[in-house]
């Protein structure tokens, strides 16, 4: 009797998520229908979509969203035309000039933080198709593949793209199991995964709070597990226990075993190219791959927060950097 009643009582709790989700997923695409001009790709990131915890559940998130379009210096001239509020003062300098800012500045993204739509907060970057692919395909920056290495709730879809990411998911596990010891659990594969776009990352030491990972792993373990359970086939992980995605949850959860069966020299060559020309000093060592992600990741990083103050704007800059820290300090 009290199994048949937690089993429905872990029925009631999908179907409660899944109504959320759905939801969710329609906020979010009202959201990006309202923008004029196409976009090509849209996702969903971040605590505003996928809890990290209590204290991001009650509070009032912005969501992130990553919009890819084709010609982004049409796009903007037409959404400083519809949506002149949520840029800073250099939408007077014109569209010329901000799409000069997002290719030539930092990442190749161009963020507007604090915009209220639909009334919703949402800061959404925008970006070139082809600056997204070329990310996700070399990792010359690891600003939009890290990203997309963790969950996303996809909202308009791009076959390039999708193609594009399904390599970046392979690299991103084949990168993590390079940086494991031997036996690891299915947590500390994840963990290992969410780490990459971090790492190196100044933010991280000043205004991040210093459980995110943890706090995203343990709050999105199913969506983990959606999302990188078909490739763990490709690498012949060995799962040795199953478990409910929802017993997962929790700083103590250790997931299900693996045990790491591949070599340095064969991962390698699912790596990027361009990343995987880093490797090639020797001797091949988990600190030479750790310093080549930390390499990769510090300066476009950096750059992309001080464009921030330019995009954004001092105030709402400032606005952001408080809510960084306050989710730091919860």
């Amino acid at each position: 009797m009290l199994g048949r009643g937690l089993r429905r009582g872990f029925s009631t709790a999908r179907y409660l998520l899944q109504n959320l989700e759905d939801a969710r997923k329609s906020t979010l695409t009202a959201i990006v229908d309202q923008f004029r001009e196409p976009v090509a790709y849209a996702a969903g990131y971040g605590s505003g979509v996928f809890s990290q915890g209590l204290a991001q559940r009650n509070s009032n998130t912005q969501i992130d969203l990553i919009l890819g379009v084709q010609d982004p210096e049409k796009w903007h001239a037409k959404n400083i035309e519809a949506n002149p509020t949520h840029y800073s003062g250099l939408k007077y300098f014109g569209p010329s000039f901000i799409t000069f800012v997002q290719d030539k500045l930092g990442a190749g993204v161009y963020f507007n933080p604090f915009c209220s739509i639909n009334g919703v907060k949402v800061k959404y970057g925008v970006v070139s198709i082809d600056r997204m692919l070329d990310d996700l395909q070399n990792w010359r920056t690891l600003y939009l593949a890290g990203r997309m290495h963790k969950p996303l709730q996809i909202l308009r879809s791009d076959d390039r793209i999708d193609s594009a990411q399904k390599v970046n998911l392979i690299s991103a596990m084949s990168l993590a199991l390079m940086l494991l010891p031997k036996i690891f659990s299915e947590r500390d594969l994840y963990m290992k995964i969410t780490s990459i776009s971090y790492m190196g990352d100044v933010r991280m030491a000043i205004a991040e709070n210093p459980r995110k990972i943890q706090n995203i792993v343990d709050n999105q373990f199913k969506h983990f597990r959606r999302l990188y359970g078909p490739i763990m086939n490709h690498f012949d992980l060995d799962i040795t226990g199953s478990i409910d995605p929802l017993a997962s949850l929790g700083p103590e959860a250790k997931g299900a075993a693996f045990e790491h069966n591949g070599s340095f020299d064969k991962l390698r060559k699912t790596l990027p190219p361009y990343f995987e020309q880093k490797l090639s000093k020797s001797p091949f060592s988990q600190q030479l791959v750790t310093s080549a992600v930390r390499n990769t990741v510090k300066w476009p990083s950096f750059t992309q927060s001080l464009k921030g103050i330019l995009t954004a704007g001092v105030g709402r800059s400032a606005a952001y950097s408080v809510e960084k820290l306050k989710k730091r300090w919860s």
